[in-house]
């Protein structure tokens, strides 16, 4: 094989390399960030917090919490419920909403909670709710 081309092979495997470490790292900073926020519904309902501490009990990770509860209609998690129904406008879960919840800390949208990978700042409902907030599964999207 020809210097220049073992010379490239090299040059993008660095570059993939640091590019994955560098959405890692940005993952991590991210669910760092977003821990703590409240998600509010585009109708102004407050649907909880994110947060790590999953004994919290505003926390939509608390499954025996107000927020995190299966069967309460202001939860995301209750599938019945406006908030939580995969068809609702209103709902994390519907991939074509143009009204999903906000992710909202110190009085600022920073975010929205939503399958919809149009909105910048997407927060997958899904996986933030299966993982804990230091997973490495998040890609942001560019902030305007």
């Amino acid at each position: 094989m020809d210097s220049l081309v073992t010379s490239k092979i090299y040059t993008m495997a660095y570059f993939f390399v640091f590019i994955s470490f560098f959405v890692k790292a940005n993952a991590q900073d991210i669910y760092k960030y977003i821990d703590g926020a409240d998600v509010v519904a585009d109708d102004g309902t407050y649907l909880g917090k994110i947060s790590s501490n999953t004994f919290d009990s505003e926390s939509i990770k608390n499954e025996f919490g107000k927020y995190g509860n299966e069967f309460n209609s202001n939860s995301i998690r209750n599938k019945f419920g406006k908030y939580g129904k995969e068809f609702s406008d209103l709902s994390p879960f519907n991939k074509f909403t143009t009204t999903p919840p906000r992710i909202i800390k110190n009085g600022e949208v920073i975010g929205y909670l939503t399958k919809n990978k149009s909105f910048e700042n997407a927060v997958d409902p899904r996986k933030l709710l299966k993982h804990d907030l230091d997973y490495n599964s998040y890609s942001p999207k560019s902030e305007k």
